[in-house]
């Protein structure tokens, strides 16, 4: 019988490839070959289930982006690495969160906007102040400001995909913009250069 752990990786990769609204515990349970009991004496409801999903699914992705940050040699490299991987992954995770959002506004809060957003705030305020010692920002930037303007432009978007879709604005592509040109504002000379040649090669594939 697959344990907890083996469960929540398959019923994460239905959720990625199905949506949240979409998968039932019947159809959970069938893909796994165990019984419905099963799966509710290892979780509680459905509600538990995916929020667990979502606690490995993003625990995947900040491990991911921690790896692919280890690997830049300074925090304008960092930040294209992001945008670079946002090209392959953003569409998968503003469906889930949407998905979430719309079907499950308790686990969203929880996770994605308390969970996740104090993370990611603390996370931006260090690369920030990094990008500033290191002389890529801009030396009189106020680390504090500057976090809370960009994390909540960030998530002001996350809260209103619907209304953005309503004037034809792909979240995806306001993501990237957003990123993109706030790190070019906030950066010296060099960085500008470095995120110049970044949006220059974009524009131009």
């Amino acid at each position: 019988m697959p344990d907890k752990s083996h469960i929540i990786f398959e019923a994460t990769k239905m959720i990625i490839s199905q949506g949240v609204r979409a998968v039932r515990m019947d159809d959970i349970a069938t893909d796994l070959g165990v019984s419905k009991r099963t799966l509710y004496e290892m979780f509680e409801d459905k509600e538990s289930l995916i929020t667990e999903c979502l606690m490995y699914y993003f625990s995947q992705v900040e491990q991911k982006y921690k790896n692919l940050m280890d690997q830049a040699q300074n925090i304008i490299e960092k930040t294209i690495v992001i945008l670079q991987d946002l090209d392959q992954t953003i569409e998968t995770n503003i469906k889930l969160m949407d998905g979430v959002r719309k079907f499950y506004p308790k686990i969203h809060e929880e996770i994605i906007l308390l969970r996740g957003k104090s993370r990611n705030v603390e996370e931006l305020r260090r690369h920030i102040q990094c990008g500033i010692d290191e002389g890529i920002f801009l030396p009189h930037i106020n680390a504090e400001l500057a976090t809370a303007v960009f994390s909540n432009s960030l998530y002001g978007l996350v809260l209103n995909m619907e209304g953005f879709e309503k004037r034809n604005i792909v979240p995806a592509q306001a993501f990237k913009y957003i990123i993109t040109y706030f790190f070019r504002g906030i950066s010296t000379e060099k960085g500008i250069r470095m995120m110049d040649e970044y949006i220059h090669k974009k524009e131009n594939k």
